[in-house]
């Protein structure tokens, strides 16, 4: 039995020495595919950035990008990092000394000044397009344009992946003292709805994960566990918690008036026959505290076929500057109303 064993053995290795060149060369191709395959995968997900590694490197989601921290505040739970030059998602991202992604802002307002403060999630942040080609950006041009009596400030308190709780505590402790002249919430109805029995984060637990090096990762893995179905993650349930959401609307509603500053929601519907029942529940609680609803899923409408043209990149779906456009158009035919009123 051992010399049988050792026989084969013998056979075995004699025949990987006859044949070395020829597995030398098939490992070699082997690399080679996999290589070429993977940056295929970057480029096809990502553009051709992607195969940067400043840019590589910054297309992991908020809770691992390195560019916020701990919050002292419970109720917000993290911030974005003051003083960041980075990237996020391919695009240039810097904070202010106060950690907003904004220009720097005195907190004493001056004459002739209409100051909006705008909160939201990653769509308001934004995800993937630089502060100027953001919608409030946008607004803020196209006002200072118009209006040249007035100087308009739309200051960007948006961090991705804030709930409307988060937004609200951000009103309430870091926005107020801006002395804003309106309330711009940017609602993103895939994410802002409560649903029951969801489980939030609390302050004593949460922590903050170290950077992500997502360009080490195999996205060539991605695109075949995408094409196959194995890496698709699970959808969000939609047993929407109605009561949590009315309650919430409401407590805008209080700072609204307790502050005596108007609110505006706009709700960034960039798929508005995904999200129409949605729409209906969170438009039928704000306008039950008489807070305006501009829906920008107008905009978008009859786009469903085509939606795949205001991605960012192919693998993250936020909207990039031409939907950020679109958006901002459809907010300015509403929004005249912060006109020096």
């Amino acid at each position: 039995m051992h010399k049988t064993s050792t026989s084969r053995w013998s056979k075995f290795t004699g025949w990987i020495q006859t044949r070395k060149k020829e597995l030398f060369l098939l490992g070699v191709s082997t690399l080679f595919c996999i290589l070429i395959f993977e940056i295929f995968a970057r480029v096809y997900f990502f553009t051709p950035k992607g195969l940067i590694p400043k840019y590589g490197n910054s297309v992991e989601h908020m809770g691992v990008s390195g560019l916020v921290q701990k919050s002292d505040d419970c109720e917000i739970l993290y911030e974005l990092k003051p003083n960041v030059d980075d990237f996020y998602k391919l695009a240039r991202f810097r904070t202010n000394s106060k950690g907003l992604r904004d220009k720097e802002y005195d907190l004493d307002k001056k004459e002739n000044t209409i100051r909006v403060a705008v909160l939201g999630d990653s769509l308001t942040m934004p995800s993937g397009v630089t502060i100027d080609e953001s919608y409030h950006g946008l607004l803020e041009k196209w006002y200072n344009e118009e209006d040249k009596a007035h100087t308009y400030e739309f200051i960007n308190f948006g961090v991705g992946g804030y709930s409307l709780e988060q937004s609200l505590a951000t009103l309430r402790n870091k926005a107020l003292e801006y002395q804003p002249d309106h309330i711009l919430l940017g609602a993103f109805l895939g994410n802002d709805i409560p649903v029951k029995n969801e489980k939030k984060k609390s302050c004593d637990s949460y922590k903050v994960k170290k950077r992500a090096n997502p360009y080490v990762q195999s996205w060539g893995w991605q695109l075949v566990g995408k094409k196959t179905g194995v890496t698709k993650k699970p959808e969000k349930s939609t047993d929407y918690d109605l009561n949590a959401l009315d309650s919430i609307l409401s407590e805008y509603k209080s700072v609204s008036v307790e502050s005596k500053i108007p609110m505006t929601i706009v709700t960034l519907r960039i798929h508005p026959e995904k999200n129409s029942a949605e729409f209906q529940e969170f438009t039928r609680y704000a306008r039950a505290y008489n807070v305006p609803v501009i829906d920008t899923g107008k905009g978008f409408s009859g786009e469903e076929k085509d939606i795949k043209k205001f991605k960012i990149y192919p693998y993250d779906g936020h909207p990039n500057p031409e939907a950020h456009r679109m958006l901002a158009e459809e907010i300015k035919k509403s929004l005249d109303l912060i006109h020096g009123e």
